[in-house]
């Protein structure tokens, strides 16, 4: 029984960020200054990641959420390339 509530947990805790990740991709902001806002936030977040604090212990929660930091990050770069290139050419 031990074994399958830690199962039932785990799946459940997976389902949630998986809702948190498709929530926050929703998200997307529109204007520059929110895409630049959003990008610092995720930069700072990345950054100051336990994880690269102690690179001999490893924490799979940690692990995920910094992995979503950088996809985010990408994400986030491309949006602000684009805008930047209507801009420019709007000039």
């Amino acid at each position: 029984m031990v074994v399958e509530n830690s199962a039932a947990k785990k799946i459940e805790s997976s389902d949630t960020k998986k809702e948190e990740k498709a929530e926050k991709q929703a998200k997307t902001p529109i204007s520059v200054r929110e895409i630049i806002v959003d990008l610092d936030n995720t930069i700072g977040s990345f950054v100051a990641s336990s994880m690269f604090h102690n690179l001999r212990a490893f924490d799979p929660a940690v692990s995920e959420k910094t992995r979503f930091d950088l996809e985010r990050i990408i994400e986030l770069s491309g949006l602000l390339g684009a805008e930047a290139e209507k801009i420019a050419k709007t000039k």
